[in-house]
């Protein structure tokens, strides 16, 4: 977690009010079937997930100035940005990844970077937070991204992968990715710690700072790091992407270097350098990554296509909102469509996947 500048949040409120759109195409409540139904917490009700309200607007009645959607039209594929719900950003006030369930359809995992972090929470439909869900053996440094993924090659087992692989100093001599069966949320929510494995993986050059967790269809993490900027200069460092040779212990292979398009519209990559900050992995191998400024699809030359060749493929803008500090983006469970969060504000945005 690098916070935004006062500067960076400043540019940020004069775009938004100075030619971006400034309303959102509103989402019919989405909810989780009633099989999944969460428990009561702590948390003040928001209305049961499995009856939502189709006339009630998931917030205010128009969205912040911060959270502007993309124009319509920017790309065949999928649709403008709409706003399914605000969950309490005063709970999970760094909102840094963000993941669809592959076993609970209907429900998303969410994570704080705060230090200390120990447990996801869980997004219904709505956007109404549940939980948390504790991990054994998390105690974060620096949480900053969230997977769904098989559990390995031969197991058919769905996992969700937590990245604490921050580093605003570069100094750790390793970063940790925890793995936990995704457990079944057809009932009360689990109760005690949920057990994990760990790996512990150090960079072979010199410690870097990372935002995005990446892993493949056979359980093994990549990272991308967030670059270096020069405000000075006003530049972006290279942006590396290093694969684990599985999950275990052991030393990170720098496997190439990535070039995004530049954004369309750069409000805060000036500002705070054009760095990626969130990514996630589709069923089908697509790949997004998001940045402070956009969302970039990377599409493989061919099905199949493992992520230690990320470098060489396609890479475009897809749409995305003006978020105050944009972190996460995560793929829905069928690969139609895609979510995003920020931090400091409680908005869950998604943009479908345009059929027909």
């Amino acid at each position: 977690m690098r916070r935004v500048t006062a500067l960076a949040l400043a540019t940020l409120a004069l775009a938004a009010t100075a030619g971006c759109a400034t309303s959102a195409e509103r989402a019919e409540p989405e909810a989780p079937p009633a099989a999944a139904t969460p428990v009561e917490t702590d948390q003040p009700s928001r209305g049961g997930p499995d009856e939502p309200d189709p006339t009630a607007a998931p917030g205010s009645s128009a969205p912040p100035a911060s959270a502007t959607p993309e124009r319509d039209g920017d790309t065949k594929a999928f649709g403008p940005p709409t706003l399914l719900g605000r969950f309490d950003a005063t709970e999970v006030p760094g909102a840094s990844g963000l993941a669809a369930s592959a076993r609970n359809p209907g429900w998303r995992y969410l994570l704080d970077d705060r230090p200390g972090t120990d447990a996801v929470w869980l997004l219904d439909g709505q956007a109404r937070l549940h939980g948390p869900l504790r991990i054994a053996g998390l105690d974060a440094v620096d949480t900053e991204s969230l997977e769904v993924a098989p559990c390995g090659a031969d197991d058919a087992r769905s996992c969700l992968y937590v990245g604490d692989i921050g580093d605003n100093l570069r100094s750790r001599e390793h970063v940790e990715v925890h793995r936990v069966v995704e457990p079944d949320l057809d009932g009360p929510l689990p109760t005690g710690p949920l057990p994990a494995e760990t790996a512990r993986l150090a960079y072979p050059d010199r410690p870097h700072d990372a935002e995005a967790l990446l892993v493949d269809a056979g359980g093994r993490p990549f990272l991308v790091t967030k670059a270096p900027f020069d405000a000075e200069r006003g530049e972006t460092g290279p942006t590396r992407l290093y694969a684990a040779s599985g999950f275990a212990d052991g030393v990170l292979e720098e496997v190439g270097q990535l070039t995004l398009p530049a954004p369309q519209r750069r409000v805060l990559g000036p500002v705070v350098g054009d760095v990626v900050t969130g990514g996630s992995v589709a069923g089908d191998g697509r790949v997004l990554l998001r940045t402070y400024d956009h969302v970039v699809l990377l599409t493989p030359p061919e099905p199949g296509a493992g992520l230690a060749t990320l470098p060489t493929w396609a890479a475009e803008e897809v749409p995305g909102p003006l978020l105050p500090q944009a972190e996460a983006v995560a793929w829905d469970a069928d690969g139609c469509g895609y979510a995003l969060v920020s931090e400091r504000v409680g908005d869950l945005w998604h943009v479908r996947c345009v059929t027909g």
